[in-house]
């Protein structure tokens, strides 16, 4: 009996603990969240040097694409805030959508 107690103690105590140690303080988010908008930055960057491209329809996604490279510089700190105090999850997918959402929120 007394070990039962043991573990439905220790059972309840593991999942108070565990989500409190993932919570949105954690740094290694913050590390996580810069991570992403660099990768998304570099992306942006590199998609911008289709630039001299013949085609129109890449000229213009080149254009976007700096465009986007751009707002992610200067707003990198405030985005990484935002997405800490929402909570967000440290998964790439959901950073990006994020990331998407705020620079079209901006450029319309």
């Amino acid at each position: 009996m007394k070990r039962t107690d043991f573990l439905i103690i220790l059972l309840a105590l593991g999942l108070t603990v565990i989500p409190a140690a993932s919570a949105s303080g954690d740094p290694s988010r913050d590390a996580y969240y810069r991570n992403c908008v660099d990768k998304r930055i570099e992306n942006c960057e590199r998609k911008a040097a289709y630039s001299g491209c013949s085609g129109d329809h890449m000229r213009e996604c080149a254009e976007n694409a700096g465009k986007e490279a751009a707002f992610l510089k200067a707003n990198k700190e405030k985005l990484t805030r935002e997405m800490k105090a929402d909570g967000v999850e440290p998964v790439e997918y959901k950073v990006n959508y994020r990331l998407i959402r705020a620079y079209t929120g901006n450029s319309q």
